[in-house]
């Protein structure tokens, strides 16, 4: 994809388009561990980076989710580590902040994109999340997505904190059911 016009303008192009497909994808997942949008467009901006060193090696049967996702996640892992080296527990408690990035680090250490398509995983979360009454799905993207605080979203809905606890609980539930095929 990257390297099938071979004049420097339309590597650029080539390039571009890549981007356009993948940066939005990329913002979704990478922000869904380092729950910072600051981190989020570095390790974006890293992983375009390398792509575009590499762009010379690549043919027309690379499998661009499972390469791009692979680098998304190492990247995520390497962040997250570093977080919770900089981390200085207090009374040896360890913060919500730093369980959380441990947690996430598990997670993508288990996470292999391998032979599954990931447009058939993203397919399969919009329609669970299209299948979520309206409200329920709103306040789950905006937890998710937009990284807001329950006690924030419940103010944006005007709702209580566990009227919000309880739609992400749901929609997560659905997501689990949903995605069991993906596990």
């Amino acid at each position: 994809m990257l390297n099938t016009i071979k004049n420097k303008e339309g590597e650029i192009v080539q390039f571009e388009n890549l981007y356009k497909l993948y940066c939005c994808k990329l913002k979704r997942f990478i922000f869904g561990y380092v729950r910072d949008d600051e981190e989020t467009a570095d390790i974006i901006q890293n992983i375009f980076m390398i792509l575009w060193q590499r762009r010379l090696s690549f043919d027309a049967n690379t499998n661009w989710d499972a390469y791009i996702f692979t680098i998304a996640r190492n990247l995520c892992i390497d962040s997250l580590r570093k977080q919770i080296n900089r981390a200085k527990p207090i009374d040896q408690d360890i913060s919500d902040s730093v369980f959380d990035a441990q947690m996430n680090v598990l997670a993508l250490e288990d996470f292999r994109m391998g032979a599954m398509d990931f447009s058939m995983l993203e397919n399969q979360i919009e329609r669970i999340l299209s299948s979520l009454p309206a409200e329920t799905r709103k306040s789950f993207l905006l937890s998710r997505e937009e990284g807001l605080k329950y006690k924030d979203i419940a103010i944006l809905q005007d709702v209580s904190v566990k009227t919000v606890e309880k739609r992400i609980s749901t929609a997560l539930s659905s997501l689990r059911s949903g995605l069991q095929i993906f596990m």
